[in-house]
């Protein structure tokens, strides 16, 4: 059974470093989407939670998701575990709560429970303080992965974009409770 297990992690190793090569965006967090924003704390790339109400806000960047693409959050502070990252289609850009909308698919540590096509799946992760977690977006393959990649790596999940997504403009997003105490940082 470990042979298996570490000829598994193997496999995936090889397949992370395999030829695909994955653009990293730019960081940018739109702030015209007013009604989340003004929910949380935006300072430069840092978003922080405790100063909206006990409500799920949105916080995406601006650059539209093309090809294969990739962006990276680092968690500063998780206290409460408010804390959901993904990627969202443009239709939900002014909504507060999009996490469970079958335009988006994102990742939820606390629960450790992947979104997507208004669903979930339960998985066996979670996040603290100084972790550092991928988005590989490839739209070739229409596929979304998470991977921890500090302080060590590792695939958290991957999944088949679901079909209601693929013709979308999709952009890299959080969701944050806005009266939580957590604290991320895109890099």
């Amino acid at each position: 059974d470990r042979l298996e297990a570490d000829n598994k992690e193997l496999a995936e190793a090889v397949e992370y470093r395999a030829v695909k090569k994955f653009e990293k965006v730019v960081p940018e967090i739109d702030l015209t989407t007013a009604n989340n924003v003004a929910n949380l704390g935006v300072n430069g790339l840092e978003i922080t939670t405790n100063k909206g109400g006990g409500s799920w806000y949105s916080a995406f960047l601006k650059t539209k998701l093309q090809g294969r693409q990739s962006f990276e959050v680092e968690i500063l502070t998780v206290s409460s575990n408010g804390i959901m990252i993904g990627v969202g289609s443009e239709s939900l850009r002014n909504l507060a709560s999009c996490y469970s909308n079958a335009e988006s698919v994102c990742w939820y540590p606390n629960g450790s429970t992947v979104y997507f096509e208004a669903k979930s799946k339960s998985l066996t992760m979670n996040v603290t303080n100084g972790d550092r977690i991928i988005v590989k977006v490839d739209r070739i393959d229409n596929t979304v992965e998470w991977r921890f990649t500090h302080p060590f790596q590792s695939r958290i999940v991957k999944i088949v974009l679901p079909n209601s997504m693929r013709d979308k403009t999709l952009y890299p997003m959080v969701n944050m409770i806005g009266s939580y105490n957590d604290k991320i940082r895109f890099i």
